[in-house]
């Protein structure tokens, strides 16, 4: 039962004999078995059905060589998962018992005691059960059936024939996008449980903030649930902001869920757009003896999107303390295709790398995951701000009634999670869905016209452009919302002169990076430059014998659509002779696709850098790997900083002069170097040239991470100093040393 309250002012008393709250980790000791065969096996979780697989060595490494091919099947199977705990008469008498689920993935019958407590459908959701019915004292059996999501969702699209929505069945799950296989990702589409799972015992009822709306300068409304497994009569609700400020009310629960408003006054002085609230929530009966009190935080972002009509068509950047600023980032897509295999060791690095390229910005793209606590927390610390993407990505999603309800309550629970983080100052409807409808030729590809086409396009028009708006007004409203990244696609002229660009032209459209003289738009939240990875990580998924550019390791981690093609093209236009590339090692090649990327990516940031105040920000594609392969990664799924990385890191450098290369490298006149290190004392050395050097690569042991600069130029007799963050320099690790230049390569 739902009841909706406003300020009641009538007295009842009420007692309090509520027990403390507890609660039972449900980590520990699972076990699984595929549903058609029955033998059980250790289980982690939090985790995923591949890499339990691969824990029982039932399976070979997913990311050497091409095995994925070889590991579709587990995408075709059922699997169970099974544990038990132990309840005592103690928290068996509490009168409320919880299975508190944060993710599970995707399609999941829940078992409690072989009785059916849950069938979960949406991998972004929470998911808490009241299971008190289902306890008993002593030993219980929690069961969880994961239906396969690729069956599931083939099943779907062939229920709606001939409608055939693009591009991919996968959006008919609420389910990370990129799971499904992306030009940079794997196909492991997979199943577990992907988050923690309590169990939780309480007395108490349960308060959930649903939002807090500035009415006015000085005036607030904040609205609250309370949901309560017993009645009470009119205790009294305190709610504080901040702490000093708070209103109070006589309300009624009744048993259910109660939907209560309140409206609070606050000193006129404060600028309470940029002010961080604390709500604190009390209910208490009428002897001022407390029923239940909760916590909640609200973050006002860490600045503000300005999008306003002028003479060359719309800005949009952001702004700090009413100060524009320059963005100066990069998109971020999950760190590992087995999204629990990411620890907080990767987010930390990751990050840091971030920062200590002098990022601002990053982008969650839609085809991932919303990213766990820890990563925003860090955002938060670290001072970097979050473009978020809702998690729809490059496909035309459903619109019938049971698929909003479910999208509706993904976004709420999003919502309400992350709305304490001020890293967050954008939430974003999808990726690119707008653009492809409109530029990518789904209509006919699918044979979406007429009737067919209205309804698609209708129902887009109302997630993205009505609900998803609304949703944010409401549980979040401190934040803008913006339907698509980009608004226009990268062929419409206007695309350059408002909203977001995704400017592919470059790469997908083999233009060069002189494009962005003309096409650079008002906030290039999309474009990039492809790099093999690191060495050392190229022989952890390539076989030792076959170390070859024609290996079909190699082949099989690159996942773009020609990629090596396109690969081959810059490096002919920039760097090398076509006839040469041939006759290049693996290791070689590998080196040179580095430095492509570096002087492409560095003159693309200082043609659009050089463009403010009409060009306000710069976001690259991407940051990071979900796996060791050929990407537009800046660093590599080792973690390890690709040579861009360097490059990036000079040219987001505040007060830094930019300027554009005037010769392309194939035409540099190099001559071979050699080299003189010395030490300059504890993690200091120097390295010279005698003659001018290109893209001079340091190579320490199996990790280059640690070094504070790497594939740098050199002016013949000038000394450059270098450090080591994690080492001392000795003559040892000067004899480990190994240097290359572009010289070494383009000699050849």
């Amino acid at each position: 039962m739902v009841t909706f309250f406003k300020l009641l002012l009538t007295l009842f008393f009420c007692s309090n004999l509520f027990a403390q709250r507890s609660s039972i980790d449900l980590t520990k000791v699972w076990q699984f078995t595929n549903a058609n065969k029955i033998h059980w096996y250790k289980a982690t979780v939090p985790g995923t059905i591949h890499t339990d697989l691969l824990a029982n060595k039932l399976i070979p490494d997913p990311f050497f060589a091409d095995n994925e091919k070889r590991l579709q099947w587990i995408d075709t199977c059922d699997w169970i998962y099974k544990t038990s705990f132990t309840v005592n008469e103690t928290l068996f008498s509490n009168s409320v018992a919880e299975l508190k689920f944060d993710g599970l993935d995707t399609y999941a019958d829940v078992y409690l005691n072989n009785k059916i407590v849950l069938k979960a459908n949406n991998m972004f959701r929470g998911w808490t059960v009241l299971i008190k019915s289902f306890l008993k004292v002593g030993n219980n059996e929690l069961k969880i059936y994961f239906h396969s999501a690729k069956k599931i969702t083939d099943s779907i699209a062939e229920d709606v024939l001939p409608l055939v929505l693009p591009d991919n069945n996968r959006v008919y799950a609420r389910k990370a996008a990129f799971q499904f296989g992306w030009d940079w990702g794997p196909t492991f589409i997979g199943c577990g449980i992907w988050k923690n799972v309590k169990l939780k015992f309480n007395n108490e009822p349960i308060i959930k903030l649903r939002g807090l709306k500035k009415i006015n300068d000085s005036l607030f409304n904040v609205s609250y649930e309370i949901e309560s497994e017993k009645e009470f009569g009119m205790p009294i609700s305190k709610v504080f902001l901040n702490t000093e400020n708070y209103s109070y009310a006589y309300i009624e629960i009744e048993k259910g869920i109660n939907i209560i408003e309140q409206e609070i006054e606050l000193p006129v002085a404060k600028n309470y757009d940029v002010e961080n609230f604390e709500v604190k929530i009390l209910i208490t009966n009428q002897l001022n003896k407390i029923i239940v009190e909760s916590k909640f935080k609200i973050s006002n972002p860490f600045a503000k999107l300005i999008q306003q009509k002028d003479s060359l068509g719309e800005s949009f950047y952001f702004e700090q303390n009413g100060k524009p600023i320059y963005v100066k980032g990069a998109n971020w897509v999950p760190a590992n295709i087995f999204l629990p295999s990411v620890k907080k060791y990767d987010y930390l690095k990751l990050l840091k790398a971030a920062k200590n390229a002098n990022m601002n910005m990053l982008r969650v793209w839609g085809g991932g995951v919303y990213e766990d606590d820890y990563f925003y927390n860090l955002c938060d610390s670290l001072g970097i701000m979050v473009w978020q993407d809702f998690m729809f990505a490059n496909g035309m999603y459903p619109g019938d009634t049971a698929y909003i309800k479910n999208v509706k309550q993904e976004v709420i629970y999003q919502i309400e999670r992350l709305r304490k983080h001020p890293c967050i100052v954008l939430w974003c409807g999808n990726n690119e869905i707008d653009e492809a409808w409109h530029n990518w030729g789904w209509q006919n590809q699918f044979n979406l016209h007429g009737v067919d086409s209205i309804k698609v396009w209708g129902d887009y028009k109302m997630l993205f452009e009505d609900s998803l708006k609304a949703w944010v007004n409401e549980y979040d409203g401190r934040r803008p919302y913006v339907s698509s990244s980009p608004k226009l696609g990268w062929g419409n002229k206007k695309s350059l002169t408002e909203a977001d660009s995704h400017y592919w032209g470059l790469w997908w459209g083999m233009e060069d990076w002189e494009t962005f003289k003309t096409h650079t738009g008002r906030f290039v939240s999309e474009y990039g430059m492809q790099a093999m990875p690191d060495y050392e990580t190229i022989k952890s998924y390539v076989p030792a014998a076959n170390l070859k550019f024609s290996s079909s390791a190699v082949q099989w981690h690159q996942k773009a659509s020609n990629g090596f093609y396109k690969l081959n093209f810059y490096l002919d236009k920039y760097f090398i002779d076509s006839a040469k590339l041939s006759k290049l090692t693996l290791q070689e090649y590998s080196y040179l696709t580095q430095c492509l990327q570096y002087y492409i990516l560095k003159n693309c940031i200082a043609v659009q850098r050089n463009k403010m105040p009409y060009n306000m920000g710069t976001l690259l594609w991407q940051l990071n790997d979900c796996w060791p392969a050929t990407s537009w990664s800046i660093t590599d799924f080792s973690r390890a900083p690709k040579a861009v990385w360097y490059a990036v890191k000079e040219a987001y450098r505040d007060n830094v002069e930019l300027v554009n290369d005037s010769v392309y490298p194939k035409n540099l006149l190099l001559s071979k170097p050699t080299f003189t290190i010395l030490p300059e004392g504890d993690n200091t050395f120097s390295i010279e040239s005698n003659v001018d050097a290109k893209y001079v690569y340091i190579k320490v042991g199996k990790g280059n991470e640690n070094i504070s600069d790497n594939y740098f130029d050199l002016k013949a007799g000038v000394k450059k100093k270098l450090s080591f963050s994690d080492r001392y320099f000795s003559l040892s690790l000067k004899k480990s040393l190994k240097i290359i230049s572009l010289f070494d390569i383009i000699s050849r």
